[in-house]
């Protein structure tokens, strides 16, 4: 039966006593609900209080879980102006969860409110607004606001991020990338802001695949060691649950055996009751463990442990969207093409694969294995060229294996292909020229159109 305010309230009078709201909100962060419910709820006045119920309520701390109740909350203490109210309500009124309706308009208007009362991250998510209602440059103008704290460095991160794979002008995607990479870097400067792990998860992704700066392992690791040294066996959330698994992940692919151990035993830790979720640090933990399985690396081989680790994988990421791009479709391919859904090698056009390219985590894994698998398919049936192509697209993506493939491959190659291969080669040296001169430039502009907005 669900507690309601009204009974917590008289509870609150019974006994004679009105503790103050700082006492709720001590006992509530130190996890004793059912004594901080009752003093919160003694105080329907107050933003502070309200705040604090709303999230019991949602949760269901103290209280059995009710989201009209705590929506009803939240919205109560956004009205008495508790400024993190207002910024949960306009983020829950932007994205229509928490049991508040979609209302972006609404959403603008509490994010302006607390720009006014000095909010700074606000204007975050004023940007988040624009996207949604697909403005573009209005969105990166107010992330542009928030460029001297984290949040605004991770959120101009990705924007630029997203600039450089919907480019079609290979100078400006390296441009748009190096852009990414600087503000990434510049997001995990103070270790102790709140979504730091989300943060290194990103930096250590750019090192990794090479997005924004030359691929670097120990870049990589080195971003996500000190949450792992900080937080591994004592904290089991999102985000720190996705460095945990990416971590493992290169510890795998770039260790010895006894990392590769470490790595499957940080993966089946990971994923104890968190088989069903779905976003990006999981998937490596997923489908690294059934590598693992497949080949008896860190563990004892059992392929079919690895053919139902894959499935279960399959199952759950088949919708799955991560930067707007399925990825199931990749995993398919690769797996069609190593033989563990018996299927055919299988050929795809680039325009296929154009997707590719979206650095938000899994798609890039997956987009570099699923070409690496095509090269060798492709050279199986003496489709050199086209073997060749994907070769060099995923030694793109990080496959360093993929080396020694495209060396092997060009040695099959006719004259003709040998050209256009030079040819293409050619033409990547000089785009990274280009980018390297011109990102000074685009940096410039971009100081510069700041110091606009802030006068």
């Amino acid at each position: 039966m669900i507690r309601s305010i009204a009974l917590v309230s008289i509870l609150a009078l019974i006994l004679g006593c009105k503790p103050s709201v700082e006492e709720g909100v001590v006992l509530h962060k130190q996890g004793n609900h059912a004594a901080a419910v009752p003093i919160l709820a003694a105080h329907p006045s107050d933003g502070r209080a309200l705040y604090y119920l709303s999230n019991s309520y949602r949760f269901g701390l103290g209280v059995d879980k009710d989201g009209q109740q705590s929506a009803a909350l939240m919205k109560r203490s956004a009205a008495n102006g508790y400024i993190p109210a207002i910024k949960e309500a306009a983020s829950n009124y932007l994205r229509g969860r928490s049991g508040f309706e979609k209302n972006p308009e609404e959403a603008a208007r509490l994010y302006r409110l607390a720009i006014e009362k000095g909010e700074v991250d606000a204007n975050i998510g004023l940007g988040d607004y624009y996207e949604e209602v697909g403005s573009k440059t209005l969105q990166k103008e107010f992330y542009l606001k928030a460029e001297n704290i984290p949040e605004g460095q991770y959120s101009l991160a990705k924007l630029y991020e997203q600039d450089s794979i919907e480019t079609n002008n290979e100078a400006l995607k390296k441009i748009y990338a190096m852009i990414a990479f600087k503000y990434a870097k510049l997001s995990v400067a103070k270790q102790e802001t709140p979504l730091f792990s989300r943060h290194a998860f990103l930096l250590s992704q750019y090192y990794y695949y090479g997005f924004g700066v030359d691929s670097d392992i120990s870049g990589a690791l080195q971003a996500l060691r000190p949450v792992v040294e900080r937080s591994y066996g004592k904290r089991a959330d999102w985000p720190e649950n996705d460095v945990y698994s990416l971590y493992a992940w290169i510890l795998f692919w770039h260790g010895d055996q006894e990392d590769k151990a470490i790595a499957v035993r940080m993966w089946s830790s990971v994923l104890k009751g968190n088989q069903k979720l779905v976003h990006d640090g999981l998937l490596y933990a997923k489908y690294g463990l059934a590598i693992a399985y497949d080949y008896g690396w860190g563990i004892e081989q059992n392929k079919e442990a690895a053919r139902l680790q894959l499935k279960k994988h399959t199952d759950i990421s088949h919708n799955h969207q991560i930067g707007g791009k399925t990825n199931s479709s990749f995993l398919y391919v690769q797996l069609n093409a190593e033989g563990h859904l018996d299927g055919q090698c299988i050929d795809k056009t680039n325009t296929q694969f154009s997707n590719y390219h979206s650095h938000d985590g899994f798609s890039v894994l997956l987009g570099r294995a699923a070409f690496y698998a095509l090269a060798h398919c492709n050279e199986e049936r003496r489709k050199y060229y086209s073997a060749y192509f994907y070769a060099d697209k995923a030694l793109e993506l990080g496959k360093t294996e993929a080396a020694m493939t495209k060396a092997r491959l060009y040695g099959k190659l006719s004259n003709r292909e040998k050209d256009e291969a030079a040819y293409q080669e050619s033409l990547r040296a000089s785009v990274k020229t280009l980018s390297s001169a011109a990102l000074q430039v685009i940096d410039a502009k971009d100081r510069l159109r700041t110091l606009e907005l802030r006068q």
